[in-house]
Order: C-alpha cells, then structure tokens, then sequence
C-alpha cells in the first residue's frame, strides 16, 4: 500500500512539471510603435474631384512659361508660403470659386486645379492638409 503512495506522488510531481507556466500564444507579435508625440494634421479631408477643364493649360506670365505638373502624386516642393489679406478674400480664384476667409487654401503656380497639398512647417514639423 505503501508503495502506490510513492508511485502517485512521484507521477503526480512528474505531471506537475508539465504544466506551462504561460499560455501558449500562437497569435503574431504585435508590432510597437515609437512612443512619440502624435499631433493632428490640420486642415481638410482630401476627396476626389474631377480636374477643371480650361484651368490646367501650361501658361505664360510676365514672360515666364509655366508648365503644368502631370503627375503630382510624388510632387514635392520647398519654398515659403504667404497669407493672404482681406482683399484678396473677396475675390474669385482661377475656376470661378469665391474664397472662404475660414477655409484653408493654397495657390501653386504649376499643380493641377483643384488638388490637395501637404504643407509642412519646417520649423516646429506641424502639418496641413490644403486644396488648391
């Protein structure tokens, strides 16, 4: 009797070993991401507008030709950005639109009308989504 005693035990502490002490996971590792500060990007949503029909020809103003981009899908471009001031608000942009005081907008010599630009602020690195 004694003996099964012994047997049991030692099966018991035997089995006991084969218990994991964390569950298994199969699942993919979760990939973490750099903990950076995250800011909202400024501006509006890009949404799909048809190209204007007479606004995207290649022109000339004070005698310098401008082309129009294309393919502005990996345009990029460095320079500086101006404010408009009140004047310029009440008037028509180039397809006939008025210009909304509270909107954020753009004007570029060479991108097709309308599109979406990335602005960034070289500066602090604060971004924007403007049409133009």
């Amino acid at each position: 009797m004694r003996l099964q005693w012994v047997l049991m035990g030692v099966s018991a502490l035997l089995l006991a070993g084969c218990v994991a002490d964390k569950p298994v996971n199969n699942n993919q590792p979760t990939t973490r991401l750099p903990n950076v500060p995250t800011q909202p990007v400024l501006g509006i949503e890009p949404r799909y507008e048809p190209y204007h029909p007479t606004a995207n020809q290649d022109y000339r103003k004070n005698g310098v030709i401008y082309r129009i981009v294309k393919d502005p899908a990996n345009f990029s471009e460095r320079g500086q950005a101006i404010v408009y001031d009140s004047l310029a608000m009440s008037r028509l942009t180039t397809i006939g639109e008025r210009v909304n005081p509270y909107e954020f907008a753009a004007a570029h010599p060479t991108l097709p009308i309308p599109s979406y630009a990335k602005i960034t602020n070289l500066i602090n690195g604060r971004t924007m989504i403007v049409r133009n």
